[in-house]
């Protein structure tokens, strides 16, 4: 049965992968094969992470680009942070032979709001 997306989104962390439309016949990653790895990176249980694969143009060199939006907590400190997106490139390119661009947003949730549209 298919998950409404807005469900997903309310899982954190949430990490969005643009790859290049070039790149697509290339591909050798999934979003299924990408959760284990990333819950060890993130020291999250799989079922409060989501994790997306978009296709997309992208105008950096790097042939994928990661956007991970997870929660503020203590133990989320920037060299924390740092460590975990530098697993994550080593991830892909050991694993993908992938260059990749990460971007980490930390928010606060009592400071966010969604609107449900009918």
């Amino acid at each position: 049965e298919a998950v409404p997306l807005s469900h997903l989104l309310k899982k954190m962390p949430l990490i969005k992968i643009y790859y290049k439309d070039s790149s697509k016949d290339t591909l050798s990653f999934s979003a299924s094969s990408l959760i284990a790895p990333l819950m060890k990176i993130w020291n999250v249980p799989a079922e409060s992470m989501t994790v997306l694969i978009l296709s997309a143009e992208i105008s950096c060199k790097e042939e994928v680009f990661i956007e991970v939006r997870a929660k503020v907590k203590p133990e989320r400190t920037p060299e924390v942070i740092e460590d975990a997106m530098k697993e994550m490139q080593r991830l892909f390119w050991d694993d993908y032979e992938k260059m990749v661009r990460i971007s980490v947003e930390l928010f606060e949730p009592s400071l966010q709001s969604t609107l449900k549209i009918y």
